[in-house]
């Protein structure tokens, strides 16, 4: 015989699944609120694994030009390591207040279009000398970095959705 979860009625789901949901946007609100900690961590983190596995013997002849590149909280690596945590919490969060899968990978494209369009636009003002660009692709970065796009996507996507029905 195995045990199974009892079986909750549609009320208990609902409270649980709005308790689950004010956990996730209060730690989704954190995530963004200690931004510099936590890309201080992430530094940690690649200063770690850099020490552990040797790499700059292996990568650089220079090995503090790598620590310091590599962990330097404002570098590329990992701002785009702070940004795949926040945007998964955002996902999270999207994906717990509709419980559809298919939103879920609606937003999940999104978000990868933005870092995409991002990493572009940056790469091509980088190569043609032409800052506009690049601060155009900080923009988009920061908006991707922002409670914008769940602030737009649910109240777009319940309008959306009333009109179905």
């Amino acid at each position: 015989m195995s045990a199974t979860l009892p079986q909750l009625n549609n009320k208990e789901s609902k409270i649980i699944k709005w308790f689950l949901l004010t956990v996730l946007v209060a730690f989704w609100l954190l995530v963004g609120l200690k931004e510099h900690a936590i890309k201080q961590a992430i530094a940690s983190s690649i200063y770690f694994v850099i020490k552990l596995f040797d790499l700059p013997a292996v990568l650089y002849s220079s090995t503090e030009h790598a620590y310091a590149n590599l962990t330097k909280v404002g570098s590329r690596l990992i701002t785009l390591s702070y940004g795949i945590a926040y945007c998964g919490t955002s996902l999270l969060v999207i994906h717990m207040y509709f419980m559809n899968i298919s939103i879920t990978k609606l937003t999940l494209g999104l978000y990868i279009s933005m870092f995409i369009a991002s990493l572009l636009i940056n790469e091509v003002g980088k190569e043609l000398h032409f800052e506009t660009f690049r601060v155009v692709a900080y923009r988009i970065m920061s908006m991707t970095l922002s409670p914008v796009p769940i602030m737009l996507i649910i109240p777009a996507l319940q309008l959306h959705a009333k009109k179905e029905v």
